[in-house]
């Protein structure tokens, strides 16, 4: 196999069930790294939040926000947000929702979100305005039903509505907030093909990835049809299926 580039989702992917890297994938990962082929990381997480798993993992690049950001260590290569105004009506349809709960937003100036422990404690609406007010929004994201979740993605073109997998959260992003789309900015800018890239994931944002990478890898606790679109099925993520499927596959 001709890999040249492997991007792996961390929740359910990369992460095991306790938030974790085993020190086996890191080894694996380490070793991609000497046999110069570069490792990224593409999750929905903020860069923030992810940045406990960028410091142990070491990755090439990041694509977070699911997609809204990607950089190259401190260069910027991909992006596509929110505008403010659009982030301001979102945010007004989904807390007049009668079933809405906790609500939270990435923006270039960082998390907000109004449950514990995220500070600050203030009202949502004064948080989030002054923070789409410099540089809109990567996402937003809240507890949400489905039914409301679509009505309110319908009444503004441009946005879509992402779920999260056994969670009651939805993410509202622009829909060219995707993995695949920056994945495949940080490949041209890198001069690497598509085909030459291999991708782990498990979740609706990695269907995307799954099928337009060379390689498409899902794992064993994946939704039906991350599995149904990938060309691979390695082992779930508490038994460390990425590094067994890179050992088992890349040096053959």
């Amino acid at each position: 196999m001709d890999i040249k580039m492997i991007v792996c989702d961390l929740d359910g992917t990369l992460l095991r069930d306790d938030k974790t890297i085993s020190p086996y994938t890191i080894s694996i990962l380490e070793k991609c790294r000497k046999n110069n082929i570069l490792f990224g990381i593409a999750t929905a997480r903020t860069f923030q939040a992810a940045q406990p798993y960028i410091d142990a993992a070491l990755p090439y690049f990041v694509v977070s926000s699911g997609g809204a950001l990607a950089k190259i260590g401190d260069e910027t290569v991909y992006t596509s947000t929110l505008d403010e105004d659009t982030a301001n009506g979102l945010l007004a349809s989904i807390r007049q929702a009668p079933d809405v709960g906790y609500i939270c937003t990435g923006t270039p100036l960082g998390y907000f979100g109004n449950h514990p422990p995220s500070p600050p404690f203030i009202p949502i609406s004064d948080v989030f305005s002054y923070a789409f007010s410099n540089g809109g929004a990567y996402k937003i994201v809240a507890q949400l039903s489905e039914h409301h979740s679509k009505t309110t993605a319908q009444m503004f073109p441009g946005v879509r509505c992402t779920p999260y997998s056994g969670e009651s959260w939805v993410s509202f992003e622009h829909i060219n907030a995707t993995k695949w789309l920056a994945i495949s900015a940080v490949a041209a800018h890198l001069g690497i093909g598509a085909t030459n890239v291999a991708a782990f994931g498990d979740d609706y944002n990695d269907i995307e990835m799954l099928a337009n990478c060379g390689i498409g890898v899902a794992m064993d606790n994946a939704i039906t049809k991350a599995k149904a679109t990938a060309k691979y099925i390695c082992s779930d993520n508490n038994d460390d299926g990425v590094a067994k499927w890179l050992e088992n596959n890349l040096w053959m």
